[in-house]
C-alpha cells in the first residue's frame, strides 16, 4: 500500500513555477526544485515526473491562471474597449511592483526555450492564439456595444493587441520609465478608438 502524500501538491507545483519563473528552465536543477518545494527527490518524482514534466505543468497552470484574469477583466468590463483599456492600465500599474521585473514566465519561457524545443514553441503559439482570441472576442462584444468602430480589422487588430501584451512583458524587465509604457499603452489604446 503506498503511503500518503506529506505536501500540498498545488503548493509545490506554485513554488516549482515560481523557481522556474526567478531562474529559468536551464538554470533550476532538481535539488534546487526540491528544496523550494520542501519535498525529497524521490517525492518529486514520484509526485511529478522529471524536471521537464514539473516545467510543463507549471507552463500549464501559469497558462490557465494568466487566461483566466484576462478574461475576468475583459469580461468585468462589459465594453470592449473598457476590458481592453482595462487590461492595458492594470499592466501600467503594475510596473510600480517591482516583482513586474520578472516579467511573464510564459513569455520568458519562451524566449528561453522555443528556438530550442519545439513543444515550448508550440505551447508558445498555442498561448499566442488564446490571448488573440480573447482579444478578438473583446473587439466583437465592443462593435456591438459601439465603443469600437465598425470598419475595424478584428484579426489584425486582435493580433497587434497580442503582440503589444508581450511586447511590453519584455520591456517590463528593464524597469522602464512609467511614462515610457504609459506613452505606449496610449497609443495600443488608439488604434482600437
Amino acid at each position: 500500500m503506498a503511503r500518503p502524500r506529506e505536501f500540498d501538491v498545488k503548493k509545490a507545483l506554485n513554488d516549482a513555477l515560481e523557481l522556474f519563473w526567478e531562474n529559468g528552465y536551464e538554470a533550476t536543477t532538481i535539488s534546487d526544485l526540491a528544496s523550494k518545494m520542501g519535498i525529497n527527490r524521490p517525492s518529486l518524482y514520484a509526485a511529478f515526473g522529471g524536471k521537464r514534466e514539473l516545467f510543463d505543468m507549471a507552463l500549464n497552470a501559469y497558462q490557465h491562471n494568466y487566461l483566466n484574469k484576462l478574461h475576468d477583466i475583459l469580461e468585468y468590463n462589459k465594453s470592449g474597449y473598457r476590458g481592453i483599456e482595462a487590461v492595458f492600465i492594470r499592466f501600467v500599474e503594475s510596473i510600480r511592483n517591482p516583482a513586474a521585473q520578472r516579467g511573464c514566465f510564459f513569455v520568458n519561457s519562451i524566449a528561453e526555450l522555443a528556438a530550442l524545443d519545439e513543444d515550448i514553441a508550440a505551447k508558445g503559439r498555442e498561448f499566442q492564439e488564446k490571448v488573440i482570441d480573447l482579444f478578438a472576442n473583446a473587439l466583437l462584444n465592443g462593435k456591438k456595444h459601439g465603443d469600437i468602430p465598425l470598419d475595424l480589422d478584428i484579426e489584425a487588430t486582435s493580433h497587434f493587441l497580442t503582440m503589444s501584451l508581450v511586447g511590453l512583458n519584455v520591456v517590463i524587465k528593464t524597469m522602464p520609465d512609467e511614462n515610457y509604457i504609459k506613452n505606449n499603452v496610449h497609443i495600443i489604446l488608439s488604434t482600437i478608438q
